[in-house]
C-alpha cells in the first residue's frame, strides 16, 4: 500500500513537472512571437516614414541604435533595479538616439515622429502580451489607454495640417501630443494609484509630469510661425 502512494506520487509529480515545463516553453515561444512581431512593425513604420528623405541603410541603422538602447536599458534593469526599468528602456532609448542623430545626421522631429509611431505599437503589444500572460486589470487598463492613443495617433497624423491654430504644419505635432498625453495620463495614476506604475510613486509621478509638460510645449513652438 505504501509502495503504490510512493508511486502514485511519482507519477503525480511528474505530470505536474511535464506541465509546468511545457508552460515556461509556451510562455517563452509567446514572448518571442510578440517581440518578432513589434520589431518588425516597428522596423517597417520607422522606414515607411523616413524612406523619402534617407537612405534604407541610414534608417534600420538608426532603428537598430534604438532597439539596442532599449535592450540595454531592460537587461540592465533585469540584472541591478527592475523597479526602474521603464526609465532605463527609455534613457537607453535617448542614448540610441543621440548615438544615431550623430553618426547619420538624422534630423531631429523627423526621426523622433517616425520612431514615436513605432515605439507606440511596441508598447500596444507589450501590454497585450502582459495581459495574456497575468490577467491583470491593470494591464487591461494600460492596454486601453495605449490603444485609444494609437487610434488619436493615426487620426492626427493624417489631420494636424488642417487644424487651423497649427498654422506651421510642422512635422513632430503628432508624436509629441501623443507623448505628452501618456506621461500626463502616467503622472496622474502615479500619482494617485503609484503601484500601478512603478514603485517610484511621487518620483515617477514628477518626471512623468516634466515630460508631459516639455511635450506640451514643444508642440506649442511647432506652431508658432517663424
Amino acid at each position: 500500500m505504501r509502495r503504490n502512494n510512493i508511486k502514485a506520487k511519482f507519477y503525480k509529480n511528474q505530470v505536474i513537472w511535464k506541465f509546468c515545463f511545457l508552460c515556461y516553453h509556451f510562455l517563452v515561444i509567446l514572448e518571442i512571437l510578440f517581440g518578432t512581431i513589434a520589431v518588425t512593425i516597428f522596423l517597417y513604420i520607422f522606414w515607411k516614414q523616413l524612406r523619402e528623405d534617407y537612405i534604407s541603410n541610414q534608417i534600420f541603422s538608426t532603428a537598430f541604435y534604438l532597439l539596442i538602447g532599449m535592450s540595454v536599458g531592460a537587461l540592465i534593469a533585469d540584472n541591478f533595479y527592475a523597479a526602474l526599468s521603464f526609465w532605463l528602456i527609455i534613457v537607453g532609448l535617448i542614448i540610441g538616439f543621440w548615438m544615431a542623430s550623430v553618426r547619420y545626421r538624422m534630423r531631429f522631429y523627423e526621426t523622433t515622429e517616425a520612431a514615436i509611431s513605432g515605439l507606440l505599437v511596441i508598447l500596444t503589444l507589450y501590454h497585450l502580451y502582459q495581459l495574456i500572460i497575468q490577467r491583470s486589470i491593470y494591464n487591461a487598463v494600460w492596454l486601453g489607454i495605449t490603444l485609444v492613443l494609437l487610434m488619436l495617433h493615426s487620426y492626427l497624423r493624417r489631420h494636424y495640417k488642417k487644424f487651423a491654430w497649427y498654422k506651421s504644419g510642422k512635422v513632430g505635432f503628432t508624436g509629441f501630443t501623443v507623448v505628452g498625453l501618456y506621461f500626463l495620463i502616467r503622472a496622474l495614476i502615479a500619482l494617485f494609484i503609484p503601484h500601478m506604475v512603478s514603485f517610484l510613486s511621487i518620483y515617477d509621478s514628477i518626471i512623468s509630469g516634466i515630460i508631459a509638460f516639455t511635450s506640451f510645449l514643444t508642440v506649442y513652438n511647432l506652431a508658432r510661425k517663424f
